[in-house]
């Protein structure tokens, strides 16, 4: 059953997006809905989506409206949790250095969720350690402490 739910909802990726990305609140809503409802169905199955939706998600993040900022942080929370995917990771530390303050929080909290639930490889490592860097020395205090928290987390993983 997973394979054809992804194989169609991949059909209807395009639309989806364009939805998410509306400036119409009640329709962005809904496919953001969606989207968190998939991943909560489907779990791990949930990966090969994973490419279609994320970065979209994460864009929407980075608008100034509060509504849009607070509906795509939930949903991508809950893709985090559900999927539990080591190619989250990639997306999250793409855009930990954006310009927008409300993505690198995001951002940096994601990073942190993903340290929750697989064990770190060379690769992941590398990419965290990135993300320390880059939170430790940004302007906004929110941003250094989820990076701060980050650390943490990592140095319990790997003393």
């Amino acid at each position: 059953f997973e394979t054809e739910m992804v194989a169609g909802i991949r059909s209807l990726s395009t639309p989806l997006n364009n939805a998410i990305s509306s400036e119409r609140s009640r329709l962005s809503a809904a496919a953001i809905e969606l989207v968190s409802s998939l991943s909560a169905g489907l779990g791990p199955a949930f990966e090969p989506l994973i490419p279609l939706f994320f970065p979209t998600l994460l864009r929407l993040c980075a608008r100034t409206n509060t509504v849009f900022t607070r509906r795509a942080k939930a949903c991508i929370f809950n893709v985090i949790e559900n999927t539990q995917s080591p190619l989250l990771l990639s997306y999250l530390t793409e855009y930990v250095n954006h310009k927008s303050t409300s993505l690198r929080l995001v951002a940096a909290k994601g990073v942190l969720a993903c340290l929750n639930f697989k064990p770190l490889n060379d690769t992941r490592a590398h990419l965290i350690e990135g993300v320390i860097k880059s939170t430790s020395q940004d302007a906004r205090a929110d941003v250094r402490k989820a990076g701060e928290n980050i650390l943490q987390a990592y140095k319990a993983l790997l003393p």
